[in-house]
């Protein structure tokens, strides 16, 4: 079975993952587990008070998974997280695996260098220069989402286009299939259910 491993640090932000893990457990495709890692075993909690038992610790995450997915956290990227974080990010990349960054988690991904040669997306490109790391201001887009290849970047604002732009990474479901998850939760219930001609 394929493997997506979600890395969730302290103050996670809940809603950042909560279209992609479904989407990756049934809702648009089969075949993938889905598991979550963290700085260690102990319970994190989220952003919105909810409290999460890791199924890893960030060394126990297997190098041979399909996707390593980091997730923005109030604060938690910005101090100190695991150095193998790291390590295991650019070891995704270099091999050619998928890697998903969204919010915070994607100012990491740039502070690590892993952004260098790609198109990516922030929060805002303000204060990357003070990552001496970061070498690719040229590659940011003021856009929702972008991917590029294997990489994939987003703002904290757009879980639903980071998660269709990660299942075209993983090309894990037709794009029809994922273009109508991506409209069900963007245009509208009703305004998909018309425009797919359910009703």
């Amino acid at each position: 079975m394929k493997q997506a491993i979600f890395i969730l640090l302290d103050q996670f932000a809940d809603w950042e993952f909560a279209f992609l893990a479904p989407a990756l457990r049934g809702e648009v495709t089969q075949g993938y587990q889905v598991r979550f890692a963290s700085s260690n075993k102990q319970p994190k909690t989220s952003i919105g008070g909810l409290t999460v038992l890791p199924d890893l610790s960030v060394e126990e995450i297997p190098d041979d998974a399909d996707a390593l997915i980091l997730i923005g956290a109030e604060g938690s990227w910005r101090k100190s997280p695991p150095e193998h974080i790291a390590r295991l990010a650019l070891a995704y990349k270099k091999s050619g695996r998928v890697v998903g960054a969204i919010c915070d988690a994607a100012r990491y991904a740039g502070g690590i260098g892993l952004l260098n040669d790609v198109r990516h997306t922030l929060n805002s490109p303000d204060g990357m220069d003070e990552l001496p790391d970061y070498q690719n201001p040229s590659g940011y887009q003021q856009a929702e989402s972008v991917r590029d290849g294997n990489i994939v970047t987003a703002n904290g604002n757009a879980p639903v286009a980071f998660a269709a732009d990660v299942l075209r990474a993983l090309s894990a479901a037709p794009e029809a299939e994922i273009q109508q998850f991506f409209d069900f939760y963007t245009l509208g219930y009703h305004a998909a259910l018309k425009k797919y001609g359910f009703t």
